[in-house]
């Protein structure tokens, strides 16, 4: 809708900017993750899924610093009873690479994301879910805020009245950019 395009026009006031996107945390995690694992479960196999998802957590804690339990991203019959929308989007990525077996070893990247998104949907609207809406905004944050010698940051991607608040209190400013004539991707996920 023009986010980047705004971002890009504020990096061309000054040479001391940096841009952050919420969108390259979940990347960066699902990539790390991705790379450890030795292969991707198949969509019906609970165990299997539970086992591929224990990598996850150390992954989290170490490019959020905030740390999370594998009990709330482990899936069980009864959650996925309760639940199925918590992950329908993990459950979809694990159909795509059971069809395309290529992807699971491709790097996501910003031409490629499309191929991941539901992946990255999931990470980034289920971490939100049971962390918490800081998760990505007090990382990035952190980041803008340690890295010397910038006049002025801009973090891109902000979806939720927290992440906004967050970077209120930081001293930041929020820009809404609407354009009407450009709608959702996808209506139904959390994160549009």
């Amino acid at each position: 809708s023009g986010k980047s395009t705004f971002a890009n026009y504020l990096a061309e006031q000054t040479d001391r900017h940096i841009h952050f996107e919420s969108g390259q945390l979940i990347a960066e995690i699902a990539n790390t993750f991705r790379e450890k694992s030795i292969s991707s479960p198949k969509s019906n196999d609970i165990d299997g899924i539970n086992n591929w998802l224990r990598q996850l957590p150390p992954i989290v804690e170490q490019v959020t610093h905030k740390s999370l339990d594998f009990r709330l991203i482990n899936i069980t019959p009864t959650k996925l009873k309760e639940s199925p929308v918590s992950y329908a989007k993990l459950l979809e990525y694990l159909d795509t690479v059971s069809a395309n077996p290529a992807y699971e070893k491709t790097q996501i990247t910003d031409s490629n994301k499309e191929i991941f998104r539901s992946l990255l949907q999931w990470i980034g609207g289920h971490l939100v879910k049971i962390m918490g809406s800081g998760i990505w905004y007090d990382e990035l944050i952190r980041r803008a805020q340690s890295t010397p010698n910038v006049e002025l940051a801009t973090i891109g991607g902000v979806r939720f009245p927290g992440e906004a608040r967050r970077i209120v209190s930081a001293g930041g400013s929020v820009i809404s950019i609407k354009r009407p004539d450009i709608n959702t991707k996808d209506p139904n996920e959390i994160t549009e």
